[in-house]
């Protein structure tokens, strides 16, 4: 699973925070994606975004917030201390793409944009954990054999026209899109959505030969996402949940449920089949004769007619009770042209099937634990002395001194120009609350706790930030 499209809600900000969003609007700010793609612009807009592939970041700031009128029975508008709303693909924020590389690490996720936004605002803000959560997308992403594989998996599919009074929107030969107020899916091939979106803006910063590799990786590529709104956050948490409180398996269930069905996937315990020869023997071994004989005129009318048609054909008890059948015994008739073999015959968008991708991009991971660790190491626990062995620090000590894999700057501005490389500047402040910082040994700082910046060398995570109780 991959965080892709967040909708995130602060908690009140400052008039300071107000004017500078409002200065960022429809401007563009570097953002660093690694050193073989460079510098990519992220721009912020104050509208909403066009669609998931926006690659923009909507910045919104809102001076009043719906409250329930009972008298009315409807929601009405009413003041308030000014917050934000921040809306973003956070893959791309971080990846520039997300044709695969995603991370499943929410909060984390929403710890690094949160921390993002703060820098290109220059301004404090809220701890991410305590924003509340508006929509949250997950998404898998599976890899078949070609392209022409993924497009017959889609030319397959027998969905009927509905699903749960939810019309199925087709879009070409190889997207579907359900809408809901609860949760949103959304199944297409990933190598025309790339090539249409984003291979021409990456193109201003990326290698040709990095763009084209993303390409061959998207053409093999069935991306499936599950939008998850507000409307079903609120009633699976009970309120208006925050950052803190979803996590990774809450994110799975949902996916899980949804996909499976609408693709009418069961939990079988066997192999999946669609092929006629496998169906029969199946429903031969799990059913008595003459069940198996009425299922199979079913799945063979799914097969060829589509869940539509056979629904009206029969009664709805008769429909419902022949599809809960053929999914407990493993029977699938989407993707079953028996003049196509591309598609593997037990491939179904679920977590479980083999062809899921599941790496995590290095950068992502590596921005992710910096950002986590600056959150958790410098915010929320108390800080820890990892290293007792100061006193080599003596006063014919250069401005740093190197300790196995870590580095120890003791000079303001190599730690000012650091924490900003990284983009940590509020770090920066920090000493203030329990110590100076010890730019040169003097008597007076001797004699008083220190506080001291520990960077990986060669930009390993995580960050250290380091206290020190005796310096001799």
């Amino acid at each position: 699973m991959a965080i892709d499209t967040v909708k995130l809600i602060s908690p009140p900000v400052t008039e300071h925070v107000v004017e500078a969003a409002e200065r960022l609007h429809g401007s563009k700010r570097k953002l660093t994606l690694d050193a073989r793609s460079g510098e990519l612009e992220q721009e912020f807009t104050e509208s909403y975004l066009l669609g998931s592939y926006d690659a923009r970041i909507s910045l919104v700031v809102k001076r009043d917030k719906p409250i329930r009128d009972a008298e009315q029975g409807k929601n009405v508008s009413v003041p308030c201390e000014p917050y934000l709303v921040v809306e973003c693909s956070v893959h791309k924020v971080m990846l520039g793409h997300n044709v695969y590389g995603g991370s499943s690490d929410f909060v984390a996720c929403c710890r690094y944009l949160v921390n993002y936004i703060s820098e290109c605002l220059g301004e404090e803000l809220p701890l991410a954990d305590d924003w509340e959560v508006g929509q949250v997308d997950t998404a898998e992403i599976f890899q078949l054999s070609s392209p022409e594989a993924c497009k017959a998996w889609f030319q397959g599919l027998q969905l009927g026209e509905t699903y749960r009074n939810r019309t199925i929107n087709r879009y070409g030969k190889s997207s579907i899109h359900v809408p809901g107020s609860f949760v949103c899916l959304k199944a297409y091939y990933k190598g025309d959505e790339f090539q249409k979106h984003d291979a021409k803006r990456l193109s201003e910063v990326m290698a040709f030969d990095y763009i084209k590799e993303l390409q061959r990786i998207a053409d093999k590529t069935i991306r499936v996402e599950a939008s998850i709104r507000r409307d079903k956050l609120v009633y699976d948490f009970g309120s208006k949940p925050l950052v803190k409180d979803i996590t990774e398996d809450y994110l799975n269930s949902v996916y899980d449920k949804e996909v499976a069905s609408f693709f009418r996937i069961g939990e079988a315990k066997a192999k999946t089949v669609n092929s006629i020869q496998n169906v029969k023997a199946r429903l031969a071994e799990f059913f008595t004769p003459r069940r198996a004989r009425n299922l199979f005129t079913t799945w063979m009318e799914l097969k060829l007619c589509g869940e539509s048609e056979v629904k009206s054909g029969m009664s709805s008890s008769t429909f419902h009770e022949h599809i809960r059948y053929l999914k407990e015994a493993g029977c699938c008739w989407h993707g079953t042209d028996e003049s196509n073999s591309l598609v593997p015959e037990d491939f179904a968008p679920v977590r479980q099937d083999a062809r899921r991708m599941t790496v995590v991009a290095p950068e992502i991971m590596e921005k992710l634990t910096l950002s986590t660790s600056m959150t958790e190491e410098y915010c929320d626990s108390p800080l820890e002395t990892v290293y007792n062995g100061c006193e080599v620090l003596d006063q014919k000590t250069k401005s740093c001194a190197d300790f196995g894999k870590y580095r120890i700057l003791r000079n303001n501005t190599g730690v000012r120009k650091r924490l900003n490389q990284q983009r940590m500047t509020g770090l920066f402040e920090l000493r203030k609350m329990i110590g100076a910082l010890w730019s040169r040994p003097s008597s007076r700082v001797q004699q008083k706790n220190s506080t001291f910046f520990v960077f990986p060398l060669k930009k390993l995570p995580p960050l250290i930030y380091v206290y020190c109780k005796q310096i001799s």
